[in-house]
């Protein structure tokens, strides 16, 4: 306990200088870390071009069924340059044939041409769903997606109900932020397509993206039921119970991940730190230990979880394993990888290298208040009071410390019967805490001496 001396022939109350518990930096909320999942890719596929002369909606006339005779090898043989060159050997078309040229249009990406070639056959027919659905396809291309929405919501009034349609629809919706609507479209494409892992992908984002997590979990769940192996299930599991504070859920979807193969750091990370908090310091240490390598930034993320329990061993093997990485480390992020070694030289009884450690973290950082005040108590125990003021002197500048730099001057003034200064402290640190009674009472208590001494 620190008091305040009493000088001789005077008796007043005693008063402890406490000092204010350090605000944590760099503390880690796991629940705002997602894990690392790979979703399946969505891609738009152009209809086949053969297909168009068996559509529905528009036939050719009469007087082309010599050219429709003439397209339908070339475009079975793929010979898509011949196809689009006989075409346009004829100014005229009807609707059927101008939806061909189109595709072909498509298919060498002259999209622009293709729109305008869209257009002319939506002005005769405008309820043609082939028309409506090859301008939504290649305005999604394009990443126009209002008009591609609108393209498409055409082409589903006028008739067109099949997966693709739904799921380029619900795609669309996700990619404007409306995921209300997507959720929509992703239930019509899976009434049409029960079993498309995909499709429930799609509905598990946006259903997520809608916070309806319970909705979300028991789609997981179902999911898992017929895929007990799926390690992308796994991880969005993971995902999901992160999202809710649900740690053991996590932990546990993420170690079954890992135990089916996963070997993405950044999962092995979130599980290392999760075991962390747990108490679960073997399978930590077995995790950190293991064939998955972290990378710079992760390991540093490690080490602020390791030093708060306290598994100094855990942070000597980190800090050994990948010191080569962390000497490359620069500024702040240098800074706390020597504020780690000098706690491990501390723990070790190690005074030198402590000191060392944390004058190297002040050179690759100044403004590191964690750093100064321990190397100014340091100084203060050790009777270096010179060095303690100037040490604390530097850490009133900083917010996080300034608080407890004001008190380590004042007590680093008192030590040495200097009242005047000390007071002077006192009443700069009552001014950042003015309703603090003990400031109060320690500030009465040096007056009372300073007093005492005229």
């Amino acid at each position: 306990m620190t008091l305040i001396p009493r000088p001789s022939g005077f008796v007043f109350a005693l008063v402890t200088l406490l000092f204010f518990p350090a605000q944590q930096a760099n503390s880690t909320s796991l629940t705002q870390q997602a894990v690392v999942l790979k979703m399946p890719e969505f891609t738009v596929t152009l209809p086949p071009l053969a297909n168009v002369l068996e559509a529905r909606e528009a036939k050719p006339l009469p007087e082309e069924f010599s050219l429709a005779q003439e397209l339908r090898p070339l475009l079975d043989n793929g010979q898509y340059d011949a196809a689009l060159n006989l075409l346009n050997k004829h100014s005229s078309l009807s609707p059927a044939l101008l939806l061909v040229k189109a595709q072909l249009q498509s298919q060498k990406k002259w999209f622009d041409e293709a729109l305008n070639t869209y257009d002319l056959v939506l002005d005769v027919m405008p309820q043609l769903v082939r028309a409506h659905q090859g301008k939504a396809i290649i305005l999604l291309l394009q990443k126009r997606y209002k008009l591609a929405q609108a393209a498409l919501s055409k082409a589903i009034r006028f008739g067109l109900h099949d997966t693709d349609a739904y799921t380029q629809l619900a795609y669309i919706n996700l990619q404007i932020n409306d995921a209300w609507s997507a959720i929509g479209a992703f239930q019509q494409a899976l009434m049409l397509d029960a079993d498309n892992l995909s499709l429930r992908f799609g509905l598990l984002s946006a259903l997520i993206k809608t916070k309806q997590t319970d909705s979300a979990i028991n789609l997981i769940e179902s999911l898992l039921e017929k895929e007990p192996d799926n390690i992308s299930l796994w991880l969005q599991r993971a995902n999901l119970a992160m999202n809710t504070d649900n740690t053991d859920m996590a932990l546990a979807s993420l170690e079954t991940a890992i135990r089916l193969g996963d070997k993405e750091s950044s999962n092995y990370l979130i599980a290392t730190q999760l075991h962390l908090q747990a108490g679960n310091y073997a399978r930590a240490n077995s995790l950190i230990n293991g064939p998955v390598k972290f990378n710079q930034e992760q390991v540093t993320g490690l080490m602020p979880l390791l030093a708060q329990s306290a598994q100094w061993q855990l942070l000597d093997n980190l800090l050994k394993e990948y010191q080569p990485q962390l000497e490359q480390l620069t500024g702040i992020k240098k800074s706390r990888y020597h504020l780690y070694l000098a706690q491990l030289a501390k723990q070790n009884g190690d005074l030198a290298a402590q000191r060392k450690a944390l004058t190297q973290s002040l050179k690759a950082d100044p403004t590191n208040g964690q750093a100064l005040m321990t190397l100014a108590n340091i100084h203060r125990q050790q009777q270096n009071y010179t060095a303690a003021e100037q040490y604390y002197a530097r850490a009133t500048a900083i917010e996080t410390v300034k608080r407890n730099a004001f008190l380590g001057l004042a007590q680093t003034f008192l030590d040495q019967q200097n009242y005047d200064a000390a007071l002077e402290n006192l009443v700069e640190l009552s001014k950042l805490d003015p309703h603090n009674k003990d400031i109060m009472q320690n500030i009465a208590s040096v007056k009372r001496i300073l007093l005492a001494r005229q």
